[in-house]
């Protein structure tokens, strides 16, 4: 008998529990966290706030940027002077890095002259970068280039004897660097392209123009029209980039119409005599990759 009373406390109270449980179906109602936390119930049926990153307190009503992140390597972690909601790393003399992650290979480095040491944990060194007056691993040395003064198109550069030179920028000649080069190239020239097996397109007509905000670039109109067979193929507005006075490549682009790859497998050439120009290049059709010799001849 005392056995059955003892089993109907025991079930009383944990239905009561569990029916009061049940009937507080809404424990968040009285938490307001705010809008930097959440209300959650923990595994004893209390609500508290959860807080976003870097808040904390009851009902996540502080912010510590700090709490944000991690400094190794014995780092100590400060708050911004001019932003407080940032946190910084202040690393020891042997560490580097924005969390103190990498050694610091600058740390006996002096450099002269107001350089700056600035430490390559991924090359395991440091280097100088120094001002333009200045050269040398240590920017110990004064620069040549800095009394020299080139042309509008050129830039002062340094011989392996440590000596001065104007040398043209990318897409200008001459001996003040005045010319363009590829003013030679525009025009209006007669086509034809030849396959590796000896076959060839019928004649057709490719116009080169100049590539708009880039003077080292150039436009062919037609690169290759092929008309003979059922499987014709156009390959338009192919743009190539000049390199020295007569040469120059077509880097790897889809062209229209119908988006086919192409590249140069050679280096073009210009024949400075007669201004036929020659285009080595490869282009894709349907996975299959195609090399050709497009010969050019001014009209």
């Amino acid at each position: 008998m005392q056995a059955r009373a003892l089993l109907f406390y025991i079930s009383f109270f944990v239905f009561a529990a569990f029916f009061s449980a049940c009937n507080d179906d809404k424990p968040c109602d009285g938490l307001d966290c705010g809008e930097n936390g959440t209300c959650v119930i923990d595994k004893n049926f209390e609500p508290h706030c959860a807080c976003l990153p870097g808040y904390y307190g009851d009902f996540c009503e502080f912010y510590d940027p700090c709490r944000l992140i991690e400094c190794a390597n014995g780092g100590t972690k400060e708050i911004d002077s001019e932003d407080p909601t940032v946190c910084h790393c202040v690393c020891t003399p042997e560490y580097d890095g924005e969390f103190c992650e990498y050694q610091n290979f600058c740390l006996d480095i002096t450099c002269e002259n107001g350089g700056t040491a600035v430490n390559q944990p991924n090359l395991s060194s440091c280097l100088c970068e120094c001002p333009p007056e200045f050269i040398g691993i240590l920017c110990e040395t004064p620069n040549p280039c800095a009394s020299v003064t080139c042309p509008t198109n050129a830039t002062c550069q340094l011989t392996p004897n440590i000596e001065a030179i104007c040398v043209c920028n990318a897409g200008w000649e001459g001996n003040d660097c005045e010319i363009e080069i590829r003013e030679k190239y525009i025009g209006a020239y007669t086509a034809k392209s030849y396959y590796d097996d000896g076959s060839a397109t019928l004649p057709y007509t490719c116009n080169i123009s100049k590539y708009p905000d880039d003077v080292t670039k150039m436009y062919f109109s037609h690169l290759l029209v092929n008309t003979v067979g059922s499987d014709p193929i156009e390959l338009k507005d192919v743009y190539a980039v000049v390199y020295q006075s007569n040469t120059f490549a077509l880097p790897v682009q889809n062209v229209f119409p119908n988006n086919e790859q192409v590249k140069s497998v050679n280096i073009g050439q210009r024949n400075s005599t007669t201004g036929v120009v020659t285009v080595y290049y490869t282009y894709e059709k349907d996975g299959v990759e195609l090399q050709l010799q497009l010969e050019l001849t001014p009209q």
